[in-house]
C-alpha cells in the first residue's frame, strides 16, 4: 500500500481554492496553511466560550467545520471545499493556523 502525504497549500484564496477542491476529488489528505493574520479571528469565532483566552486552538469535526471558516471575513472561498471534503477528517490548529483535510483510510 502506497501510503500518501499532505500536500501543503499556501491559502491565497480563489485559486487554492480550485487547487484543493481537485485534490480533495482526488481523496488527497490536503493542509491548508492560512496567513497568520488570521489566527486571532479563528480563535474568537472557533473557540467554546471562555477558552479563546488560551490563545491555542485545535479542533477536530467533519467538513462543517470548514462552513464555519468561511463565515470569517477574507475565508468565504473555503467554503468551496465543503462537498470535495464530504467525508473527511477536518483539523484547525491556530497560531500558525491551519487546516489539514484527510479521509479515512
Amino acid at each position: 500500500m502506497v501510503e500518501r502525504r499532505d500536500i501543503h497549500l499556501l491559502w491565497e484564496g480563489a485559486q487554492s481554492s480550485l487547487e484543493a477542491q481537485a485534490l480533495l476529488r482526488q481523496r488527497h489528505a490536503v493542509e491548508l496553511q492560512l496567513p497568520a493574520d488570521y489566527h486571532h479571528a479563528l480563535l474568537v469565532h472557533l473557540s467554546p466560550p471562555g477558552l479563546e483566552r488560551s490563545g491555542q486552538l485545535d479542533i477536530t469535526g467533519g467538513s462543517e467545520l470548514l462552513g464555519q471558516v468561511a463565515e470569517i471575513r477574507g475565508l468565504a472561498e473555503i467554503a468551496e471545499l465543503i462537498e470535495a471534503a464530504a467525508g473527511a477528517e477536518v483539523h484547525i490548529q491556530s497560531p500558525a493556523p491551519s487546516i489539514g483535510i484527510r479521509f479515512p483510510a
